[in-house]
This record gives C-alpha cells, structure tokens and sequence, in this order.
C-alpha cells in the first residue's frame, strides 16, 4: 500500500493547527497520509530519513523555502511532490497553476497525476528551485521578521524594502561561471538575482526568459551604486513588458553554473530564505517533479 507524506512548515505566514488538519481531511480521501513537521535546518534530512518505496508522493505545507528544502531530498526520484502555500509568496505554486487556498490546492493535487520537471541547484548546503539573491534582497528577506510576515504578508516585505533602499550600501560582488555556451564570463555588481522561474515576490515577472525545465539559471546583475537606480529597477519590475531587464546599468544573462564572491562577506538568500553570506557556489543537482493541477 502508498502512503503519501505531508510535511508542514509551522513556522510558515499562515501555517495554523487548524489549517493542517483542514489540508489532511482533504488528502486523507484520496490515500493514507503520514505528517513530517519541520525543523529549521532539518527538513531535507527529515525527509530522507523518512522516504522508503512505499512513498509515491510528498506534499509540502508551506512556502517556497520549505519546498526548496524538500525538493534537495527527491532530485533523480520517481517520487511526485505537491506543494500547498501557505508561505509569503508562494511563487512555485503560482508558476504550477496551483490554487493559493490550502484546501483547494489539496484537492487539485491529490486528484492529479500530472507532473512538470524542475531542474534543481545545489549550494552545497541548500537546494535552489525558485531564486538566490546576493546583497538587496537578502538583507530585505532577512530583515522582515516572521511575525509582520505573519501579520502584514506581502505589505511586510514592501515596507522592509523600502527602508533597505535608504540603508543598502552598494557591496562590489564578483561574479564568475559558465554561460549558456559554456564559455567563461566574469562580471562585477553591486547587487544580484539569479532564478530558476519567471515570477518573482508573486506574480511580477522578473526573468522573462526562465524555463524550470532547462539546465540554465538566468541572473540579473545590478551595476549601479544610486539609490534612486535601485529603486527605479524594482518599480519597473512589477510593470508588464519587464522594462527593468532593459536597463542600461542591468546586465542579463544565463548560465549553467555561478560562483558568487566578495571581498567582505555580502548576505544571501535561497528560495526567500536567508542563507548566510558570499562565497557561494550553484551547480545543477538533479531534478524533480512538482504536482500540477490537471
């Protein structure tokens, strides 16, 4: 008999008792479902430790952070994960089509057997499937506090971001690895994106050109020290078109493998959550297939 697994992230924006049991009500009709809860820094091990052949799906409670925590369990598996958000910005669920209510997500994944394949990236301590930033971002993600995530959702990154223009100071990060060729490059910036999807903090299209299926990461690399620069880049963003890509002082490429370093340690993220500072390395890890409405 299959089992499927349920982890839950309860320190996710809207992870709640009730909500968990409402999502294992919804699951449980369609099979017998086990619960992981996760712990900070354990849930890729977790996971492992917990998967034998009788588990043929996994589905995640939480945001992307935890499904990119999963998803460094199951690369090169035969196992389907489903994620259902309940993050910040669940940009994985809204790339799959995936509703953003939890019991509406679980009933559309439970009853699919479809699947898309996402080519995965590894760290070496940590698995990208949506982003990485290096300096901007990942003080902004560092610096909004679970409890106005909790509180404010998406208007408590906005808010922290705002202050972080004012404060940010322009850290030179060097930037090295292979281009969509496979010929060396090396750049300089003050700031850097590097995603795996389109869409960023939501629905905004931040990467036009990123497939999840490829063997490509696409980086946007900010190369300006102006405040007023960087918060015309991010305005721009979130308009239709991605006329932020077009900037003179934003260079746009892809790549299939990146190091990122400087002279000072410059903090990270990965998937929206922090994940310590420069240097930092990313090479393709094998893939995995992600759940999807039918």
């Amino acid at each position: 008999m299959t089992t499927a697994l349920l982890v839950v992230n309860r320190y996710a924006a809207a992870s709640t008792p009730r909500l968990v049991s409402r999502v294992l009500k919804v699951l449980r009709r369609y099979s017998a479902v086990d619960v992981i809860e996760t712990v900070p820094g354990q849930t890729t091990a977790r996971v492992v430790r917990r998967v034998d052949r009788t588990v043929d799906r996994i589905y995640v409670l939480g945001g992307d952070g935890t499904v990119g925590d999963v998803a460094g369990a199951l690369t090169e598996s035969d196992i389907d994960l489903g994620v259902i958000p309940c993050g910040t910005t669940n940009v994985v669920a809204r790339e799959c089509g995936i509703p953003l209510q939890p019991s509406r997500a679980a009933e559309a994944l439970a009853r699919s057997r479809r699947t898309r394949i996402f080519q995965t990236w590894s760290t070496g301590r940590g698995t990208l499937i949506l982003n990485m930033g290096v300096g901007f971002d990942a003080r902004l993600m560092l610096h909004t506090t679970m409890r106005a995530k909790r509180r404010w959702g998406i208007l408590a990154v906005a808010v922290t971001a705002l202050r972080e223009v004012v404060r940010y100071d322009f850290p030179e990060i060097d930037i090295e690895g292979q281009d969509a060729t496979g010929r060396p490059f090396k750049l300089r910036g003050t700031y850097m994106l590097v995603g795996n999807l389109k869409r960023y903090a939501g629905d905004a299209i931040m990467l036009p050109r990123a497939d999840p299926a490829d063997e490509l990461l696409d980086l946007l690399v900010f190369r300006s020290c102006e405040r007023m620069r960087l918060a015309a880049f991010w305005a721009l963003s979130a308009i239709p078109g991605s006329p932020h890509i077009k900037l003179d002082y934003v260079r746009s490429l892809r790549a299939r493998i990146l190091r990122v370093d400087s002279a000072t340690g410059v903090e990270v993220h990965l998937n929206g959550d922090p994940h310590g500072q420069t240097p930092v390395q990313l090479e393709p890890s094998g893939r995995v297939r992600l759940l999807v409405p039918v």
